[in-house]
């Protein structure tokens, strides 16, 4: 059943697609979209070029699990005091933020690249997105560090860039000093 201002309507009374001459209005309620992949057409825009879709069909918020790893997958786990972790999925943009306190590295690899995993989504192929972030009690060889998704691996590295030598340094786990280390970042990627 469909209420207007005016009157009511059936379901048996409404013709496929339904069409307002004006806007609509949701007094109390969602708007519930009620097939996967379907969403908020705008394809009444005119696109870029280079467009590849003006389906809005995601949205999404939740929390999510950071592993702080000596490995791509598998190796030894860090243990983390305290974690907090959000997301936001809107289309294909995802934002991630985390706070992790008192990280203690203990029986992990000094010299394996320190990984972050569980990011809520993968991250779309050929890309490398990277982030803000803050830290406390971790080393710097050059500038201050920042996290950036490997493209291949949809996981949450830090790297920092070497004027002298042109190159780029991943942190690895003997970066983290002491077992009260503290990492915060927030970081946007496409899926």
């Amino acid at each position: 059943m469909l209420k207007t201002t005016t009157s009511v309507i059936n379901a048996s009374q409404i013709a496929t697609p339904i069409t307002f001459p004006g806007d609509v209005t949701l007094s109390t309620g969602n708007l519930v979209i009620g097939t996967s992949g379907k969403g908020v057409d705008f394809t009444a825009n005119t696109g870029a070029a280079g467009m590849t879709s003006e389906l809005l069909n995601w949205y999404e918020e939740g929390t999510w699990t950071p592993v702080v790893a000596d490995a791509t997958s598998g190796g030894n786990l860090a243990t983390v005091g305290t974690t907090v972790a959000r997301y936001t999925r809107i289309g294909r943009t995802v934002f991630v933020q985390a706070s992790l306190d008192n990280i203690n590295t203990t029986g992990m690899t000094a010299i394996n690249n320190l990984s972050i995993r569980g990011l809520p989504f993968a991250n779309a192929a050929g890309l490398t997105p990277t982030g803000t972030c803050v830290m406390s009690r971790v080393s710097y060889s050059f500038n201050s560090w920042r996290p950036q998704i490997d493209p291949a691996l949809s996981l949450v590295q830090f790297t920092e860039f070497s004027a002298a030598n042109a190159n780029y340094t991943t942190m690895t786990v003997a970066n983290i000093l002491a077992s009260t280390s503290d990492i915060y970042f927030s970081i946007t990627y496409t899926v």
